[in-house]
C-alpha cells in the first residue's frame, strides 16, 4: 500500500505543480463568468425599435381590438417601472395600421402589395384576418376551410410580435363570440375559475413537542436539484478522468513502465495513478464547486438543500472519478500511442453519456423498479443513485451502501483487468490489439 500511495502522490504532484494547472484554475472561472456576462448583455440588447405592422381585417371587428390592445401595451408594458416611474424601455412599441379601407381587394392582391411594403421596410409585418374568423360553425361542420389569421414577415426569427398578436387575437375573438351569443364573458370567467392546488409536505413535531405546520413544496428545487447534481458529476468526470488515459500511455511511450515494473506490480502502478488522478479531480472539482456553493449561499437556496445531499454528493463524486478513471486507465493500458485510443474512447464516452440519457426516466419514477435496478449497475450508479438521493424522500441507506460497494468492486475489477492488459501490452508494441486478442489476454490465453 505504501508504494501505491507513493505513486499517487507523485502523480498528484505531476499534475498540480505545473503552470498549466494554475492557468486552468484561473481560466475556467473567467470563461464561465464571461459566458454569463455575454448572456446578460444579449438579453439586454434585444430589438426595441418600433414595430409598425398592417392589419387587413376582413371581419370588420378585430382591428379596433388590436389597436386598443396595442395602446395598452405601449402605455403600460413599454417601460420597466421602479417606484411607479418608468426607468428603461424593455419592449418594442407596437403601431398597427388599418389596411381594410378597400374590401374589394383580393387576398392575393393584399399579400403582394403589403409584401412589397415589408421589403422596403415601410412596415415590419402584416396580418390578414379572414372574414369568417368569428364564426363558430365553419371549424366543425366540414363544409370548408377553417378560418385563420395569417401573419406575414421576412424576419422569421422575431417572436415577440407574432406571439403578442396570437394572444391578443385569441382573447379578442373569444370576447366577440361571447358577446354575439349574448353570454356574459365575465360571469363565465368567474364560474370557470380554476381551483388552486397547494402542494405541502408532511406535518411534524418540533423538539419542544409543539406541532409543526407542513411546509410548501419548492417545485423548482425538487426538479432542478436532481438535474443539477447529475450535470455537476458529468462535468467533473469529463474534466479530470481523461487525464488518466494520457498518464498511462505516457508511461508506455517514454519506456518508463519497463523500469517501474522492476519495483512495483502493474496493479499497484495503475491503482496508484488512479488515486492520484482522483485527487487531482477532487482538487479541481472542489475549487469550482466552492464557487457554486457561494452562489447558493448568496441566493438563499443552500438552506433548502438537505445536508445529506452534500455528503453523498462528495461520496459519489469520488466514486465517479474512480469508476471512470479506471475505464480510461484500461484504455491506456491497451493502447501504445494516443492515436490508437480512437477505437476505444467512444465506448468510455458512451458510459458517461448513457446516464444522462436515462436521467429523465429516473426523474419521473425514482422509486420504480427500473430506476432502482439502473442505479445499482456500475458505472451508472454514481449518476443515477445520486439523482435518486436528491429527490425526496430519498433512498434507503442499505440501497445506497449496496450501490457504493458494487461501484468499488467494479472499479477494482477494471483496475485488475487494466493492470493485466498493461503488462501484456508492453510485449505488444507497434500495433493495437483487437477486441478478440484483448479477450484472450483477460482469460489467460496468449494467442
Amino acid at each position: 500500500m505504501r508504494k501505491v500511495l507513493h505513486i499517487a502522490l507523485m502523480e498528484y504532484r505531476q499534475f498540480v505543480a505545473t503552470k498549466t494547472f494554475m492557468i486552468s484554475i484561473i481560466m475556467m472561472p473567467l470563461l464561465m463568468g464571461s459566458m454569463v456576462v455575454v448572456q446578460i448583455w444579449g438579453g439586454m440588447s434585444k430589438d426595441l425599435s418600433d414595430k409598425r405592422f398592417a392589419v387587413y381585417d376582413r371581419s370588420g371587428v378585430l382591428y379596433e381590438k388590436i389597436l386598443a390592445a396595442a395602446n395598452r401595451h405601449n402605455q403600460y408594458d413599454l417601460f420597466l417601472k421602479e417606484g411607479g416611474l418608468p426607468t428603461k424601455q424593455v419592449n418594442a412599441r407596437y403601431l398597427p395600421e388599418n389596411y381594410s379601407d378597400d374590401p374589394t381587394l383580393s387576398i392575393e392582391a393584399v399579400e403582394h402589395l403589403l409584401s412589397e411594403q415589408v421589403r422596403k421596410d415601410a412596415i415590419f409585418a402584416f396580418v390578414v384576418i379572414d372574414e369568417h374568423v368569428l364564426d363558430t360553425d365553419l371549424a366543425t361542420d366540414g363544409g370548408g376551410p377553417v378560418p385563420t389569421v395569417r401573419y406575414y414577415s421576412n424576419r422569421p426569427a422575431h417572436q415577440q410580435l407574432p406571439q403578442w398578436l396570437a394572444k391578443t387575437l385569441d382573447q379578442a375573438v373569444q370576447r366577440v363570440r361571447f358577446e354575439q351569443a349574448g353570454i356574459d364573458l365575465e360571469q363565465v370567467e368567474r364560474l370557470s375559475e380554476r381551483v388552486q392546488l397547494e402542494r405541502l409536505g408532511l406535518a411534524g413535531v418540533d423538539e419542544d413537542g409543539s406541532a409543526q405546520r407542513p411546509q410548501g413544496d419548492n417545485e423548482l428545487l425538487v426538479y432542478s436539484l436532481p438535474i443539477a447534481v447529475v450535470m455537476l458529476l458529468f462535468i467533473c468526470a469529463n474534466m479530470s478522468t481523461p487525464l488518466m488515459l494520457n498518464s498511462v500511455i505516457e508511461e508506455k511511450m517514454n519506456k518508463i513502465a519497463e523500469v517501474l515494473m522492476a519495483s512495483v506490480s502493474p496493479f499497484q502502478l495503475i491503482l496508484g495513478k488512479l488515486i492520484g488522478t482522483v485527487a487531482v479531480g477532487l482538487t479541481l472539482s472542489g475549487i469550482y464547486l466552492s464557487g457554486t456553493l457561494v452562489l447558493l449561499i448568496f441566493s438563499g437556496f443552500v438552506h433548502e438543500i438537505p445536508v445529506a445531499v452534500f455528503f453523498w454528493f462528495f461520496v459519489f463524486l469520488t466514486l465517479t472519478l474512480l469508476c471512470f478513471g479506471s475505464l480510461w486507465a484500461g484504455i491506456g493500458a491497451v493502447c501504445s500511442q494516443v492515436k490508437d485510443t480512437q477505437n476505444f474512447t467512444g465506448v468510455a464516452a458512451l458510459f458517461v453519456i448513457l446516464p444522462m440519457v436515462l436521467a429523465p426516466v429516473v426523474l419521473l419514477a425514482p422509486e420504480g423498479g427500473f430506476a432502482r435496478v439502473l442505479s445499482l449497475i456500475p458505472p451508472f450508479t454514481p449518476f443515477l443513485m445520486m439523482m435518486r438521493i436528491a429527490i425526496p424522500p430519498g433512498v434507503p441507506l442499505g440501497e445506497i451502501l449496496l450501490g457504493v460497494g458494487l461501484t468499488l468492486l467494479f472499479t477494482l475489477a477494471v483496475v485488475w483487468a487494466g493492470a493485466k492488459l498493461f503488462r501484456l501490452g508492453l510485449l505488444w508494441q507497434g500495433q493495437t490489439p483487437s477486441l478478440t486478442q484483448i479477450g484472450h489476454w483477460l482469460v489467460g490465453r496468449r494467442d
